[in-house]
């Protein structure tokens, strides 16, 4: 943001962390190993903050 990068331009859409994950593990054979995008986003700040501390 300080650099000025994006002025002037729309930040391109790029994936989310879920959705990576998400797409990296879909062929997975076990169901419990496959990562689903909105679960992992919606727990995303209790992670993070656990692993904080």
């Amino acid at each position: 943001m300080r650099s000025g990068l994006w002025q002037g331009q729309a930040a391109p859409d790029l994936p989310s962390m879920g959705d990576i994950l998400q797409a990296q593990t879909a062929a997975e054979a076990e169901q419990s190993a496959r990562i689903d995008s909105a679960t992992y986003e919606k727990d995303w700040q209790a992670r993070v903050t656990k692993s904080m501390w």
